[in-house]
């Protein structure tokens, strides 16, 4: 999504992560959820005729369970650090393109991002707590995804920062940089 208007645009892909981070870790924890009530109500059926539906769903279904229990976390922090790369990716790319007046424009998104991260965290706490009386492994299944959540008004101003600095300063482009990002618009 490449725009004319260039202005704000990098830190404005910072709050699409963070809603996008938010809405992916929920869904995470849903799926972990979903998959382990599912093998846990199928285990609960006795035997039909001559099959056991308690061993038939622990060999296949109970493994597949198992394995994704196993990875879910590591699936939310790879897709999360996915994102961040893609915001610094665009923040390198567009580098020196953008006057430096701008910088206002994105101190002013990353204040706003961040009351929508502070927002986002509040509620995902909200949410874990209320989950907790009846899921009580749902952090535990994604503990790395939820710290994320939780701590996501700090990693946002940090980020927010970064991405500032790596988008205004000035890195001298090479040649073969300007041939490879000419946008004809």
């Amino acid at each position: 999504m490449i725009l004319k208007n260039k202005k704000g645009q990098v830190t404005l892909f910072l709050m699409l992560m963070i809603f996008v981070a938010f809405v992916m870790i929920i869904l995470l924890g849903i799926a972990t959820f979903a998959t382990t009530y599912v093998v846990d109500s199928l285990s609960l059926i006795d035997d039909v005729g001559n099959i056991s539906i308690n061993a038939s769903v622990q060999d296949s279904l109970g493994q597949v369970n198992t394995g994704f229990l196993a990875v879910a976390d590591q699936m939310g922090i790879f897709l999360i650090f996915g994102m961040a790369l893609g915001l610094l990716g665009s923040a390198f790319f567009f580098r020196g393109m953008l006057p430096r007046v701008f910088i206002v424009l994105d101190i002013f998104i990353i204040i706003l991002t961040v009351i929508v991260a502070v927002y986002l965290s509040n509620s995902y706490e909200t949410l874990i707590n209320a989950i907790d009386s009846t899921i009580p492994d749902f952090k535990s299944v994604i503990p790395k995804s939820s710290t994320f959540i939780l701590n996501l008004p700090e990693i946002v101003i940090g980020a927010g920062i970064f991405i500032i600095i790596l988008g205004h300063i000035v890195i001298p482009r090479r040649r073969r940089d300007e041939e490879t990002l000419s946008f004809d618009y």
